[in-house]
């Protein structure tokens, strides 16, 4: 019986495919790492840990040996280990952070912005290897030989060899050979391998139950934060700031009649990809870029904002701002927005505003279901989500980003518009990579002195947005100040930009924090420090003294850093996948009003402009807006925000004219406008 299972063939079968696991994973981190010495230094000073990774590999090919046409298979499951390795590689050089489980899901967004990132040449060439590796997949389809084989057999073998995994696995863990968890995501797949790291990213997803996760120790933590609040916060009572607030008009600011509180407006606007490039040591530039900035970090509140993300990721940096949790305690990669954010209601300073008679909206210039923000902004409380399809785009940057003075008047149109004190969460677009590296013409901002390096062109493109930025900064802040209403405007960049910017060469001696602003028009004390991003709502609750949560609490204690991380993971755990003991979000309710578009498009007319066209009359409208005829669509012409054009052969006497905000994919229609009959 035993010589059945054990005979020379099945030894030789054996060690082939072991050698072929080995060989593979070398080939796989060698077009990960870039280079065959990197693959080669893993293998020889990281050897356990590269059997690991040989490990993972086998058992992706493993199932091989139930196919016939086995050549195929193995084909087939090799070339997408290895493709995956290249986008590793390539993901590396344009976002500075490695490729993850999680980025498949955004494969059809990455499709979608491929031609911001690449030229048309490279497009080409992809698109070419794609159809050669499609092309050699056929190829050793039709050449390969069926095999004979024992199906029983092979289904045994294969249930044991995945026990053997699971227990490998699992020693691999408890010896701290390899690790679930990876603080810093670009340094553990170096680390740990792609092959491993990319495997750890699929089935490592949410948060673990912490140790020692109970009723109890929920409870502990809670009296003991409380404890710490009585002792040490410091009340600041309504006369003190209405002293302070004489030089504005209060004719439009909320006032609780029960507390006599002034509850301003609170606007937190991220910045994407953006740093003071005064920190770079290696650059001298002709003049400030950040002039704006740096003047109001002297005068407000201010200092460097410690954030989970490093060239990309900045939904991450979102989450941790308004949520005020971490996203250290998440699978390695993982886009909070993506998995639970997008699936239910989640704690979050939105809802937190709006107990105390806050409106919530948010708005971003792009696209609206960009990591799945059209349904995590939903169920992160807000009552609006506005993305560039319902905007009115001005300008462009070279690379086809929105700049950000489009949100001007978005935020303050939102603040305008209603009767309660407002919660804006804006997000921006513009310092967004990729940074081209041709020379850049009509440059406002350049190096003046002697730097060789390759990124010249790149790091000066980079530097002129950040000037734009900074621009933006200033007359955001002049234009909400003018509305004469009570206000609070944090600022903050996302991360560090991809722009071949090494640690060593940045003042700061890092490239995972970026700077923070907190102006406003209140005269509230200047209290500098350095935060996490997930502090910075906190930070901002203080100052005004408008609540204190179970979590805001914890941010502004002066304990330890490791106690905080400890609390703060069996706190998150708690609220998002645990019993609720923190009891602070009972029941958390999206807005049943929720809408995207804080602006609503309708037609106010349709009419015969001339022989061949009819004008549709309404308010809201942009270049994203669609028009159906009779639910058909019929192409438009954009005339203006209140007028479209469409052909005259389009539409009957009798006809239904309908307007339609889709998304930029036009997979999903955001909005809809009023349904109007024409009549000639």
């Amino acid at each position: 019986m035993i010589k059945k299972f054990i005979n020379k063939q099945s030894v030789l079968n054996v060690l082939l495919f072991a050698v072929y696991s080995l060989l593979l994973v070398f080939v796989i981190e060698w077009f990960s790492r870039g280079s065959i010495e990197a693959a080669y230094s893993f293998f020889r000073h990281f050897f356990k840990i590269f059997l690991y990774n040989t490990l993972i590999v086998s058992v992706t090919l493993s199932p091989c040996f139930l196919f016939k046409r086995r050549l195929f298979a193995f084909s087939l499951v090799s070339l997408v280990w290895i493709v995956l390795g290249i986008a590793n590689n390539f993901l590396i050089k344009f976002r500075e952070t490695p490729l993850t489980f999680a980025d498949l899901g955004m494969m059809k967004n990455a499709i979608e912005l491929s031609d911001q990132y690449l030229s048309k040449d490279a497009m080409i060439l992809i698109a070419s290897l794609f159809i050669i590796i499609f092309g050699l997949l056929i190829f050793i389809f039709i050449k390969s030989k069926k095999v004979k084989f024992r199906y029983l057999t092979n289904i045994l073998c294969l249930f044991l060899y995945l026990l053997t995994f699971s227990f490998l696995l699992n020693y691999g863990l408890k010896s701290n050979i390899i690790t679930k968890n990876f603080w810093d995501i670009t340094g553990g797949y170096n680390t740990y391998g792609f092959s491993y790291s990319f495997f750890n990213s699929a089935i490592n997803t949410g948060i673990h139950k912490p140790t020692g996760y109970s009723k109890n120790t929920i409870s502990d933590i809670k009296n003991e934060l409380a404890m710490l609040d009585s002792e040490n916060s410091i009340a600041v009572n309504a006369n003190s700031i209405a002293k302070n607030i004489d030089t504005i008009s209060l004719e439009n600011s909320e006032v609780d009649n029960n507390n006599s509180e002034i509850k301003p407006n609170i606007v937190i606007v991220q910045l994407e990809s953006f740093i003071n490039p005064n920190w770079i040591t290696d650059i001298t530039l002709n003049k400030n870029p950040v002039s704006n900035f740096e003047a109001l970090s002297e005068e407000f509140t201010s200092g460097l904002l410690a954030v989970p993300a490093l060239g990309g990721g900045t939904a991450n940096t979102e989450f941790e701002v308004i949520t005020g949790m971490s996203t250290d305690f998440f699978g390695a990669g993982e886009f909070p927005y993506n998995t639970i954010a997008s699936k239910k209601a989640i704690p979050s300073l939105a809802y937190t505003l709006k107990d105390l008679g806050y409106s919530a909206n948010s708005l971003h210039n792009h696209e609206g279901k960009f990591y799945s923000r059209d349904l995590a902004y939903k169920n992160l409380g807000f009552d609006s989500f506005t993305p560039i399809e319902c905007m009115n785009v001005p300008e462009r940057t070279p690379v086809g980003w929105a700049k950000d003075s489009v949100l001007i008047d978005e935020i303050c149109n939102i603040i305008t518009s209603t009767d309660n004190p407002d919660l804006v969460f804006g997000i921006s677009v513009q310092g967004h990579g990729n940074y081209p590296n041709d020379e850049l013409e009509d440059k406002e901002i350049y190096i003046t002195n002697d730097y060789s390096k390759s990124n010249k062109n790149s790091l000066e493109y980079y530097i002129n947005q950040v000037y734009e930025m900074d621009q933006f900064v200033g007359d955001l802040i002049e234009a909400v100040n003018n509305l004469n209403e009570p206000t609070v405007i944090a600022f903050y960049g996302d991360h560090f930009p991809a722009v071949g910017i090494e640690q060593s060469e940045v003042s700061i001696n890092t490239l995972k924090s970026t700077p923070y602003l907190i102006w406003d028009n209140m005269n509230l004390p200047k209290t500098d420090k350095d935060i996490e991003a997930y502090d910075l709502t906190s930070v901002i609750l203080n100052k005004l003294s408008l609540t204190n949560t179970t979590l805001s609490i914890l941010h502004n204690s002066d304990l330890d850093d490791e106690t905080k991380k400890e609390y703060l993971n069996q706190l998150e755990y708690d609220m998002l996948y645990g019993k609720n003991y923190t009891s602070e979000y009972e029941e958390l309710i999206p807005s049943s009003n929720y809408k995207i578009g804080f602006k609503d498009i309708s037609i106010s007319s349709v009419e015969v402009y001339n022989e061949d066209n009819i004008l549709i009359k309404g308010e809201n409208f942009n270049t994203y807006s669609n028009v159906y005829v009779n639910d058909k669509y019929v192409e438009k012409t954009f005339i203006d925000s209140n007028t479209l054009a469409i052909p005259r052969s389009s539409c009957n006497d009798g006809s239904t004219v309908q307007v339609r905000q889709p998304s930029a994919t036009g997979s999903t229609v955001f909005s809809y406008s009023n349904e109007v009959i024409f009549n000639q």
